[in-house]
């Protein structure tokens, strides 16, 4: 059974694992290490249709489920549930897997990724929400089994927490960042001014590369100094790697932020001095007016540090 609309029947409370007032839940019948589970990585997911009513009711108390878990932070005691809910329908509409990592929460929305800690043993987890509860009363949250076993309190039933919402996007930046601060073939890359006026020059040795936010210096080689900006590409650079990989990781990026042109995203390997640079760019467009759109739409959502390049 899933959340579709204003009302929850009480027979939801089986479904979610909330409660352990009619039923009496329990880990698994067999030999578990926590370890063995693979820890899960937030990523952009559209709102389930199915588990997001504006509000709804349980033993009589109504519940309102938040629009955004941005900035959502809160403590109190997690529970967790297990094998009388393993196999049945969650809120969205998935299948509960108490070997996996996932949670239950009374008003975020679903999905949330969130940061919980056990605040006995200070270990960390990211969950994934995907279902309502818990409704006992001074709970914040039911976990999977495997996720309180991987938190150390599975053996006790319940342990003081505090969760707090993961913005994804930050996220993401701050992975990317990472992978690129431990690339060995990073080099450093200096801003491009917004603006280039076409000038016929000489070559100029290999600019210096940064990882992820930063972009590459590049002067626009003209054949005439009459040669009009207006009859060039336009493209959006977000940055211009040594590593390969650092450069995929930010097409994904695009994709995962939503860009309505994400689908133009293109990694464009350029040599100098035997060194491979990998350009990632949006475009071309058509005009400048659409790639400014686009522009404010990178800037406003965090990804690299775009610039608008012209390129013949």
């Amino acid at each position: 059974m899933s959340i579709r609309a204003a009302t929850i029947v009480v027979v939801l409370l089986a479904l979610s694992g909330c409660s352990d007032m009619f039923f009496r839940d329990g880990g698994p019948h067999r030999a578990f290490n926590p370890d063995t589970v693979a820890e899960i990585e937030p990523k952009f997911e559209p709102l389930s249709p199915g588990g997001n009513p504006a509000s709804y009711k349980v033993f009589g108390k109504q519940y309102k489920v938040l629009k955004s878990s941005a900035g959502f932070v809160q403590r109190g005691d997690a529970s967790w549930y297990g094998t009388k809910f393993h196999g049945n329908k969650t809120s969205n509409g998935e299948r509960y897997d108490m070997y996996a990592i996932s949670a239950a929460h009374k008003s975020l929305p679903i999905p949330t990724y969130l940061e919980v800690t056990n605040l006995e043993n200070g270990r960390k987890l990211i969950v994934r929400v995907n279902d309502r509860g818990p409704f006992h009363s001074g709970r914040i949250i039911d976990l999977s089994y495997a996720a309180a076993a991987k938190l150390g309190y599975a053996g006790k039933g319940t342990a003081p927490v505090e969760i707090r919402a993961i913005d994804v996007a930050q996220y993401q930046r701050e992975k990317l960042r990472t992978t690129a601060v431990r690339s060995p073939n990073q080099v450093k890359v200096t801003p491009l001014p917004s603006s280039v006026v076409p000038v016929a020059l000489k070559a100029t040795p290999l600019p210096t590369v940064e990882y992820a936010d930063k972009a590459e210096k590049i002067v626009p080689t003209v054949t005439s100094p009459s040669t009009s900006i207006e009859a060039k590409k336009i493209y959006i650079q977000l940055g211009a790697y040594s590593n390969r990989d650092n450069a995929e990781q930010m097409v994904k990026l695009t994709h995962q932020t939503e860009i309505s042109t994400a689908e133009t995203a293109t990694i464009q390997p350029f040599t100098r001095n035997t060194q491979i640079i990998y350009r990632v760019r949006l475009g071309p467009y058509d005009s400048k007016a659409a790639a400014d759109q686009i522009l404010q739409h990178l800037i406003q959502n965090k990804v690299g540090e775009p610039r608008i390049f012209h390129d013949s």
